[in-house]
């Protein structure tokens, strides 16, 4: 946030020392800083104002800040660096800082989702596929109840010889002591 604040900064103060120039019919030409930039300032003024409270919520406002740069709605400064693939443009350093930000305030960030109730459909979405421990139980279960079928026909006598002789899979030996157990 400090960066953005420095080149918000250093673009306003800079445009407002340039001084006036006359043309040579007499027109005088003043500089102004942009919309975009007040707007960015603006932006980085509400975040500086929720820091010293108790909560994460600038550092989520600060986050959208950065979403709405990218799409130059707002900006910290006049001058962008992009690196551009065809029609995609990239914006360096907005990138850079929506990074560094995301990395360092991570847990900031998780927090307002969860109390936002975000996190729960991020788990939704990203966490429908089930664990591959959860596979393993769910399989191993299928495998018991496919031997307890087997078994159903096999005497309580052959069941206990099952479970002693430990000579099947864990699977069988579990099926025969589940059958032995009802």
């Amino acid at each position: 946030m400090g960066v953005a604040i420095a080149f918000t900064l250093v673009s306003i103060i800079s445009v407002m020392l340039l001084p006036a120039e006359v043309e040579e019919n007499g027109n005088i030409i003043e500089y102004a800083v942009s919309n975009s930039i007040w707007l960015g300032a603006l932006g980085l003024f509400f975040v500086l104002i929720l820091v010293p409270f108790k909560g994460c919520y600038w550092s989520i406002l600060f986050l959208i800040l950065l979403l709405l740069a990218h799409s130059s709605l707002i900006q910290f400064y006049s001058t962008t660096y992009t690196i551009g693939f065809g029609w995609l443009r990239y914006n360096v350093m907005l990138s850079s800082l929506l990074i560094l930000h995301v990395t360092l305030n991570l847990e900031s960030i998780k927090e307002v989702f969860r109390i936002l109730g975000i996190s729960k459909v991020i788990k939704a979405i990203f966490y429908s596929v089930k664990t591959s421990e959860e596979e393993l139980i769910e399989q191993r279960e299928r495998h018991i109840k496919s031997f307890q079928r087997r078994f159903t026909s096999k005497s309580p006598k052959e069941l206990q010889r099952i479970v002693n002789e430990n000579a099947l899979v864990p699977e069988a030996v579990e099926a025969a002591n589940r059958l032995l157990q009802k």
